[in-house]
């Protein structure tokens, strides 16, 4: 009909017209709160969805609006993921990593139950077979659902040709690799204030292990600018320059030829939302595997990111063009 509706998965609500035909929009619950957001107000015409599904007063914040926000959301790299040959990938459905006690994330450390990091006491996203015809909505859980960990541990083959499957350049003294990741790299905190993750001292997020000497830069800006260089040694912790990002290229000062034997390992930890993780299931599971043969090349969505792709004009200018350059051929944009 060309209306708007609320579809509000913040506060899990929608609400239906008097018949239940019809989804209502802000604009007209706001002109009656009280009737709209009341959960025993005609219940039957909700088809089993209950108003303001995780706390009865949610509705509340119904009565005034002054924003609207066209294609809003978060912006991030497209969900494709790709490993390169030496790289594998784990995922950890609770927070603690394989010891149970390395907490990885970026959010706000609410220490629940004390388990650092971001949680939420009421939702519906781990138990959604209780959602439909609910009563009273969920119940208060400390910890109900957390944030869920992907380490990613790459040990490129210098044997082989096939290290170059992760390089965006090299020369005789020189190699640079590449990681995006649809994720958010986290980092466990120095301390355990709410936001202690924005502090200098963050661990677990990227970590180099070997035998390399040489000197390692960062570049969050494909190559625009760099970090200043560090001396590699084993376990050396880069997580505060890349924490809260997507995507890093790291240069070794090294050839190739000098890190056949030096047992390079790159890990990489990003905090994941555990509702887009698939699950095994008991008594067997089928797994259905597709390599498309394709990657990703995201220039976004950081301003920094994207600056180093302009040719033309600029941001907040009236235009900007971003030329890009891949090194393959592309096939979709």
């Amino acid at each position: 009909e060309g209306r708007w509706a609320l579809l509000d998965h913040d506060l899990s609500t929608v609400i239906f017209n008097e018949t239940g035909r019809r989804l209502l929009g802000i604009a007209e619950v706001q002109k009656d709160v009280d009737r709209w957001i009341n959960r025993s107000y005609k219940p039957d015409r909700q088809r089993g969805w209950l108003v303001c599904g995780l706390h009865p007063s949610d509705g509340n914040t119904y009565r005034k609006y002054a924003v609207a926000e066209y294609l809003a959301g978060y912006a991030g790299p497209p969900p494709m993921l790709r490993l390169r040959r030496g790289e594998r990938m784990r995922r950890y459905f609770q927070p603690g990593l394989d010891d149970g006690k390395t907490f990885v994330f970026w959010g706000r450390n609410y220490n629940t139950s004390g388990i650092p990091g971001p949680e939420r006491s009421r939702t519906w996203v781990n138990q959604p077979d209780k959602m439909l015809n609910s009563k009273n909505g969920t119940p208060h859980r400390n910890g109900q659902a957390r944030f869920a960990n992907l380490e990613y541990v790459y040990q490129p083959d210098f044997t082989s040709g096939d290290y170059r499957e992760g390089i965006v350049g090299e020369i005789d003294n020189q190699v640079t690799f590449s990681f995006l990741t649809p994720y958010v790299i986290g980092a466990t905190p120095p301390n355990d204030k709410a936001w202690g993750i924005y502090d200098d001292g963050c661990r677990n997020g990227l970590v180099l292990h070997g035998k390399a000497t040489c000197r390692v830069s960062v570049s969050l800006d494909a190559g625009r600018t760099w970090s200043p260089p560090q001396a590699f040694k084993d376990g050396l912790d880069l997580t505060d320059l890349v924490k809260g990002r997507s995507h890093y290229w790291l240069r070794l000062g090294m050839g190739a030829r000098r890190l056949r034997n030096t047992g390079l390992v790159i890990r990489t930890v990003c905090q994941v939302n555990v509702a887009v993780l698939p699950w095994l299931k008991d008594n067997g599971t089928i797994i259905s595997y597709e390599a498309s043969g394709k990657e990703v090349l995201s220039v976004g969505p950081e301003l920094n990111l994207a600056q180093t792709y302009v040719s033309a004009g600029g941001f907040n200018q009236k235009e900007v063009i971003l030329s890009i350059k891949p090194t393959k051929s592309v096939v979709g944009l």
